[in-house]
C-alpha cells in the first residue's frame, strides 16, 4: 500500500482539480513492483472511505490514517492503473528515497 497525493478526479468526462490523499493498494504485478516514489499514476475506479474496526477495542486504522489527513483507500488491480510519468516528487525526499534503496541492497 502506498499514500498518494491526488491532484484531479474526472467526473462523468470532466475533469478538475482537486488536492488531497489516498490510500491505494496495487496488486502485485511487474508493473507495480516498480513504481517509485514520484510516480504519476492514473487509476479508474472511486475510492472508497476508510471503514472504522469493528471492535471497539481494536486498533483505530481510520483514526490514525485521519491524523495524516488520510480518508479514502482503493484497491487497484493491473489493468486499472496506468504510469503516466515518473520525476513528480520532491528532489530532496527522492534522492533520499533513491539513498535508502542503495543503503539496502548493499546490507
Amino acid at each position: 500500500s502506498t499514500w498518494v497525493l491526488v491532484t484531479g478526479t474526472n467526473n462523468g468526462g470532466e475533469w478538475k482539480t482537486t488536492s488531497g490523499k489516498c490510500l491505494l493498494y496495487f496488486a502485485k504485478d511487474s508493473g507495480s513492483a516498480h513504481l517509485k516514489y514520484g510516480d504519476l499514476v492514473l487509476w479508474d475506479g472511486r475510492p472508497e472511505e476508510v471503514k472504522p474496526p469493528p471492535n471497539p477495542a481494536q486498533f483505530n486504522y481510520k483514526k490514525w490514517l485521519g491524523y495524516q489527513q488520510v480518508y479514502d483507500q482503493q484497491y487497484l488491480k493491473p489493468d486499472k492503473w496506468k504510469l503516466l510519468g515518473r520525476g513528480y516528487g520532491n528532489g530532496l525526499c527522492a534522492f533520499s528515497f533513491s539513498l535508502r534503496e542503495k543503503i539496502i541492497e548493499i546490507f
